[in-house]
């Protein structure tokens, strides 16, 4: 069932999604990846909600966007998951707190969030995939090579504008149609 996203919905959705902020072990977000190694270890600069929801044939869509130095595979499918779910299981109420783990253990919600960056099978089997149909790469940013003092600055801030209106054109219209076909397998 769909619902329509309010500030306050979108205020504590950013509220659990600043939790990814900073430096974490993210092997609970990655298949293959060891607890505890290097390659695990990501970092965060910014994961928020967008404010202002988008529109596209009568659906809405929020636009989360995500900044660090590096991502594994499916971690921000698996981020965004997370962070939905939880939102959705606060937003019902206390009836739907409870979250049973593949070790059959049932823990809270919150006690879920406060483990999230703690390696764990049990939470990492319950971390949702959510569809790769609305993930798309907005930009890359070179903040490293533009400090270089022989290279030139990789900036294309002018080419924003263009860019926005290229995604509301083409990109948005098919992360609607590609929901709504996910949707209905759903069915």
């Amino acid at each position: 069932k769909s619902f329509w996203v309010t500030r306050e919905d979108i205020s504590s959705l950013n509220g659990l999604l600043a939790r990814f902020i900073g430096r974490h072990d993210y092997s609970n977000f990655a298949k293959g990846v060891a607890a505890g190694s290097p390659q695990a270890m990501r970092s965060m600069d910014r994961c928020e909600a967008l404010d202002e929801p988008v529109t596209i044939d009568g659906e809405q869509f929020l636009r989360i966007e995500v900044k660090g130095s590096g991502f594994l595979y499916n971690q921000i499918r698996r981020m965004v998951g997370f962070a939905c779910e939880a939102f959705l299981r606060r937003k019902a109420g206390d009836r739907c707190r409870l979250v049973q783990l593949e070790d059959g253990q049932c823990v809270d919600i919150d006690s879920l969030l406060e483990r999230m960056f703690v390696p764990d099978a049990a939470v990492r089997g319950h971390i949702l995939l959510v569809p790769a149909c609305g993930l798309f790469l907005d930009r890359c940013q070179f903040g490293f090579y533009d400090r270089k003092p022989s290279g030139l600055p990789l900036r294309l801030d002018a080419y924003d504008d263009m860019a926005e209106a290229y995604v509301r054109r083409a990109i948005l219209p098919e992360v609607a149609a590609c929901s709504s076909r996910a949707a209905g397998r759903l069915q």
